[in-house]
């Protein structure tokens, strides 16, 4: 988590919208939590995974050690997007096995230093699209590209819904349940 910006940050609302707050330490309940056979395995990794996120509240990770047996433990993590997508999946699963072997051996992880921060990251693609306000930046050239191809659009359209809308957008997060939860 010290490790991983995105993994302790959260997006509470303000008058102006939602706003990134990192914080500086977030911890884990680590407490095996028992489950008793593959029922047991499946049940608790659909409860799980079916929890939903409050990112205005909380941080956008669980992590949860389920006890299979007396010295056999799975140790899960769920990720919500925003934090997390295909191409950091890889390097959050390596940092937390280093992080799980290295408790599991008595001693914190020694980790090499990150190249960037997300922030570092973030902040130069900022950079790279310039200021909004100048004709000739690459942010001004975008934003006029698009609301060019989209002048004339409506801003809703009238597709079939499986739920109304609501008035207002919310941080609620829905389940795309996948052929595992299903079964």
């Amino acid at each position: 988590m010290a490790r991983h910006e995105p993994l302790r940050t959260r997006y509470p609302s303000s008058d102006s919208g939602p706003y990134q707050e990192v914080l500086d330490d977030t911890a884990f309940d680590f407490a095996p939590v028992p489950v008793h056979g593959e029922d047991g395995m499946r049940d608790a990794l659909r409860e799980l995974a079916a929890a939903g996120f409050d990112v205005s509240r909380d941080v956008p990770v669980r992590a949860t050690l389920l006890q299979v047996g007396p010295a056999d433990h799975v140790v899960v993590v769920v990720v919500h997007h925003i934090a997390a997508d295909g191409a950091s999946t890889l390097p959050l699963a390596r940092d937390t096995m280093l992080a799980y072997t290295s408790r599991v051996q008595g001693h914190a992880p020694e980790w090499a230093p990150l190249p960037a921060r997300y922030t570092d990251h973030a902040l130069g693609h900022l950079g790279r699209l310039g200021d909004a306000t100048h004709p000739q930046s690459l942010l001004s050239r975008q934003i006029d590209f698009w609301r060019s191809t989209l002048d004339g659009v409506p801003e809703l359209l009238d597709l079939p819904v499986d739920r109304p809308r609501p008035a207002r957008r919310t941080h609620t997060v829905l389940l795309c349940r996948s052929r595992f939860l299903q079964n």
